[in-house]
């Protein structure tokens, strides 16, 4: 049985929580409404981690709606009326970007996927929100889900930190809205310590036949600390507890080597400081007969084409003043702006269609891809 939630703006509405007429009666106990960012800023402001909004995206700030869900997977739909052409990018929850596209002067109308993991939906419509006159949320428990294990790079940092983001929550941009994503990756974790946090167990719990569960590491391997591991002997051990989570829940485990670091030697190559890990899962790939995405290779050799100083766009090295999340700037060679994460993203989903996982390629957003 399918649930769905339904809602329609006023032309012309104020930004209040009252804009909002629900349109089927017996949800109107529903909490649901908008909240502004600024509510928040004040924590931001003081260094203090506080629950980020996706309105919290740009520099202005903006509002958020939000509304309570049951946990699962939807259909998201967005009607949008005629007006001036104009790009927009849908935030969902606290910074997963599942839409950038250009508004034409007609009426449009755009569908993505969601799965909600805490029971609590919240969306924004960045730069410009007038345009959006209708909202529906339908469930979708059969609709396949892709899982992400990872770290920092895969992970979704919160719009609050904008441009920082990860690979994984511009994976769903290049997708069709038949599949949804879900990232449970997280920041500072390797492959030893995902586990030994329960993480690997969270995913095993909602994972169910068909779905799919990515698993890139490697960064956090290479520590000296607690998390580290060894590229001939724990790494792989770790990475064979993921593949056999997939499989015994009749899932599609999909290994993918850790991304490039913007480490550029004299001679204008990159060195790869991920060698030992990546060469270790190429051999757990062939020894378990799981595919893989090379995107350790493929990163390399578009960090590589860019150059040293156009290959800054990708990562972040911000200038002091620019970004409210990052005040002072940043020069970081290992994780991404955004639009280094979406190049990434397109890495990730190209390479898809060259894997053995057939059932992939209906998923896939090939116009999305080329623009």
């Amino acid at each position: 049985m399918r649930q769905q939630l339904a809602y329609c703006f006023k032309k012309g509405y104020e930004m209040k929580e009252d804009v909002m007429t629900l349109l089927s009666e017996k949800d109107r106990h529903q909490s649901y409404g908008w909240i502004t960012t600024s509510l928040v800023e004040a924590f931001i402001e003081t260094g203090t981690e506080a629950f980020s909004l996706p309105g919290h995206y740009s520099m202005d700030s903006g509002y958020s709606f939000f509304t309570e869900v049951p946990k699962g997977q939807y259909s998201v739909t967005l009607y949008f009326e005629a007006g001036e052409p104009q790009d927009i990018t849908v935030i969902f929850n606290e910074g997963q970007r599942l839409l950038k596209r250009k508004l034409e002067e007609k009426e449009m109308v755009y569908e993505v996927a969601l799965r909600v993991e805490n029971r609590l939906f919240m969306m924004a419509v960045l730069p410009h929100l007038e345009r959006l006159v209708r909202l529906t949320i339908e469930s979708q428990p059969t609709m396949p889900v892709i899982y992400l294990a990872g770290d920092s790079t895969v992970t979704e940092q919160p719009a609050a930190r904008y441009p920082y983001s990860g690979w994984g929550q511009m994976l769903p941009v290049f997708l069709h809205p038949t599949i949804a994503v879900v990232n449970a990756a997280k920041s500072g974790r390797s492959s030893k310590s995902f586990i030994e946090e329960g993480r690997l167990n969270a995913i095993e719990k909602e994972l169910k036949k068909g779905d799919y569960l990515f698993i890139q590491f490697g960064h956090n391997d290479e520590k000296t600390d607690e998390r580290g591991t060894d590229p001939n002997t724990s790494y792989p051990f770790y990475l064979r507890q993921y593949i056999q989570v997939a499989l015994e829940k009749g899932a599609f485990p999909l290994l993918i080597t850790p991304v490039q670091r913007r480490t550029f030697k004299r001679d204008g190559t990159l060195q790869n400081t991920h060698s030992r890990y990546e060469k270790s899962m190429y051999h757990v790939s062939k020894e378990e007969g799981i595919p893989l995405i090379p995107l350790g290779k493929i990163s390399k050799h578009l960090i590589e084409q860019l150059g040293n100083e156009a290959s800054k766009e990708l990562f972040m090295w911000l200038k002091p003043g620019v970004y409210k999340g990052f005040p002072e700037g940043a020069e970081d060679n290992t994780h991404f702006t955004e639009k280094g994460a979406s190049e990434i993203a397109k890495l990730v989903v190209m390479a898809m269609k060259e894997t053995s996982l057939s059932g992939l390629l209906p998923h896939i957003d090939d116009n999305h891809i080329n623009t």
